[in-house]
């Protein structure tokens, strides 16, 4: 007790103040992340106690934590693949913010072929079209897709791959990586 009276009085008022802070903030705002996964051979989706983002690629509205999920196979440079389908629905009680996308446990690249040169374009239901190339998509955090999902929302979303007109390989497969989608949470 003595040894605390030698410590000036307002660096204790500072000390304590700042405790109380960091320990009432971390009690009433945590982030959950939720996030589904599309991979070369499945669709998965990791859900927290009030989110649940799920996928389908199918049109049967019906939505699982795994599915078959996309390859894009025969590209030629200079000209997109026919579109993929699928569709991210949030079936939890909160809304999912910040909607990202990341490749994930990919494979190396077709010979002759740079992270650069392959391009995804994302067109959301509303027309908006998103353009990332796959040396941005494997960056940490991912990069956005689109603001939020509502409880209960589903977003229809079509994917082509494009790889770029400099690259001399004809007839290149792009199927051995994950698109993992990702949403924050607030409770």
């Amino acid at each position: 007790m003595a040894r605390s009276k030698r410590i000036n009085p307002l660096a204790r008022a500072v000390a304590v103040m700042s405790a109380v802070v960091i320990v009432s903030g971390g009690a009433t705002y945590a982030v959950l992340a939720d996030q589904a996964k599309l991979t070369g051979n499945t669709i998965s989706s990791i859900s927290s106690n009030s989110a649940e983002l799920v996928v389908n690629n199918t049109n049967d509205n019906t939505f699982h934590q795994t599915e078959q999920g996309f390859h894009f196979n025969n590209l030629d440079p200079g000209t997109f693949s026919d579109a993929k389908h699928f569709q991210l629905r949030n079936n939890g009680d909160e809304t999912l913010d910040n909607i990202r996308v990341q490749i994930t446990g990919e494979e190396a690249l077709p010979s002759g072929v740079d992270g650069s040169d392959i391009v995804f374009r994302f067109r959301l239901e509303d027309g908006t079209i998103v353009q990332r190339t796959w040396a941005q998509l494997i960056a940490a955090p991912g990069q956005e897709l689109f603001d939020d999902l509502e409880s209960n929302e589903t977003e229809d979303i079509r994917v082509r791959v494009r790889i770029d007109d400099s690259v001399t390989t004809d007839n290149i497969d792009i199927s051995s990586f994950d698109f993992t989608f990702t949403g924050d949470s607030e409770v």
